[in-house]
């Protein structure tokens, strides 16, 4: 395939992807929009709901729950697909289902640690 004609493909590729996300955004953002209405009064100093975000536990949790479950999982898909379009083209996609797989374990062992730190919670009176 010619330099130009896979810049053309590249080209279009990206512009259906971004396509897409744009139309996902659209539909998706009124919903996002409402579900972060929380009544009449605004909720301030909050993090997650019951912890405060003026003391270490409150960022904390919050970060931990941000990496495990949205960057995590996004990030391994995004390998796992980069996987799948470098086996198409006829590359090595080992480094990129790898590196997918490594970010699902962290993100799970990161579930696992807030599991034991809410159990452990729990026991303690």
């Amino acid at each position: 395939m010619p330099t130009s004609r896979r810049m053309q493909v590249c080209a279009r590729a990206y512009l259906w992807t971004l396509a897409i996300h744009v139309f996902m955004a659209i539909i998706l953002l009124p919903a996002a929009a409402r579900a972060q209405q929380s009544g009449n009064s605004p909720v301030l100093g909050k993090a997650v709901q019951g912890q405060s975000a003026s003391g270490i536990e409150g960022t904390l949790e919050t970060g931990v729950n941000y990496i495990s479950n949205v960057l995590g999982p996004l990030a391994a898909g995004g390998f796992l697909l980069h996987s799948l379009v470098a086996y198409h083209q006829g590359g090595r996609p080992m480094k990129s289902i790898i590196t997918g797989v490594g970010l699902l374990g962290v993100s799970q062992a990161l579930r696992l640690v807030e599991w034991f730190v809410t159990t452990g919670q729990a026991g303690v009176h």
